[in-house]
């Protein structure tokens, strides 16, 4: 025994005048930060980066051409929220907008509702000024189908003349314009 302390009893705070307090601050302030660091990289773990929303939309365009439209629809719309190029963002809207066109209606308002959200895709898709003379004819003639299905003859006609205008060439829409 040292001037009257026995060595196994635990240190006080104060003794003799000197406190111990500040380390022992300084101890729970680092262990909290490190409880705290914990839980940032434990939630972090799981979580995804960003996806390309090139690599999303060729697996939403395989999903059409599988047939399978609505997994089209939740991968293009998957690639949309990941894409600030406006180009990309054209054919993604143009891609999902031929997969609503293509969703199959239980009943009318289901086909009604389709349509719409393909007609609004499909106007997005040249608010993004895609300058492919193909993704534009895509777009005018997938406007005009649904303009056409809906009884809305006269301008369905004016966008089957948008997409032969785009590629005059072409006689698959000079054709299809008058069925």
């Amino acid at each position: 025994m040292v001037d009257g302390v026995n060595p196994l009893m635990p240190v006080p705070l104060v003794n003799f005048g000197r406190t111990y307090a500040k380390p022992l601050i300084v101890l729970v302030a680092l262990t909290a930060l490190a409880a705290v660091g914990w839980i940032i990289a434990r939630s972090l773990r799981g979580r995804v980066q960003p996806k390309d929303p090139e690599d999303l939309h060729s697996k939403g365009v395989i999903a059409f051409e599988a047939t399978n439209y609505a997994q089209a629809i939740k991968k293009l719309t998957e690639a949309l929220r990941n894409s600030p190029d406006m180009l990309v963002r054209g054919k993604i809207l143009t891609s999902r907008a031929e997969s609503y066109a293509k969703l199959p209606d239980t009943n009318e308002k289901d086909k009604l509702l389709n349509q719409t959200n393909a007609l609004a895709d499909f106007d997005a898709a040249l608010e993004c000024d895609p300058k492919d003379s193909e993704l534009l004819i895509r777009i005018y003639y997938g406007k005009g189908s649904i303009l056409a299905q809906q009884g809305e003859h006269i301008p369905a006609i004016g966008e089957y003349t948008n997409a032969e205008l785009c590629k005059p060439k072409d006689n698959e829409f000079k054709s299809r314009a008058f069925l």
